[in-house]
C-alpha cells in the first residue's frame, strides 16, 4: 500500500540551529535554561 502525505501550510515545520549541547548559547541568546542538559530535554 502506498503512503500518501498531504502537505499544507499548517503541517510543515522547519527546524535549524537548535544548538544541542551548547552551554554558551544559553547566555548568548538569553535562553531560560540552567544548563545544556535542561535545554536539550526541553527541545526534544
Amino acid at each position: 500500500m502506498d503512503t500518501v502525505y498531504k502537505f499544507t501550510p499548517n503541517n510543515i515545520w522547519f527546524t535549524s540551529d537548535t544548538h544541542f549541547f551548547h552551554d554558551n548559547i544559553i547566555r548568548f541568546s538569553n535562553r531560560p535554561f540552567a544548563n545544556a542538559f535542561e535545554m536539550n530535554e526541553e527541545l526534544i
